[in-house]
């Protein structure tokens, strides 16, 4: 049985990981903790497992009030990728159709930031 990478990007030469956002009670020591270690933290001066920080950089004008607000939105399988995978006919891949198609599949909210900035000249 020849078995499908779950998504076309997979097929490329090679691939990057980031998974920055590890599982709650994640381990360094537990028996799964070398694979699924975080990937992608290299230069990362001040990450932490479960936390992180972001500088966005932008130009406003010179006078007035902003309010700037960013949600960090969490989904396990984008519905992109689920369908790609479910061009596969296996029963595997059929029993998992199953139950995305029960589940609850919106993204869940892990963060949300918001700050107001005031400038005069």
């Amino acid at each position: 049985m020849h078995a499908l990478p779950t998504f076309t990007l997979l097929r490329g030469a090679s691939y990057l990981k980031d998974n920055r956002l590890l599982p709650l009670g994640w381990n360094s020591s537990h028996a799964d903790g070398p694979a699924t270690q975080p990937f992608g933290i290299q230069g990362d001066s001040d990450f932490l497992g479960g936390s992180d920080s972001i500088v966005y950089e932008t130009t406003i004008p010179k006078t007035g009030t902003y309010t700037i607000s960013a949600k960090l939105l969490f989904q396990v399988i984008a519905p992109r990728h689920a369908n790609e995978l479910f061009l596969a006919k296996t029963a595997e891949v059929e029993t998992f159709q199953k139950m995305f198609q029960k589940a609850d599949r919106r993204p869940e909210e892990l963060a949300t930031a918001t700050i107001s900035v005031s400038k005069s000249e």
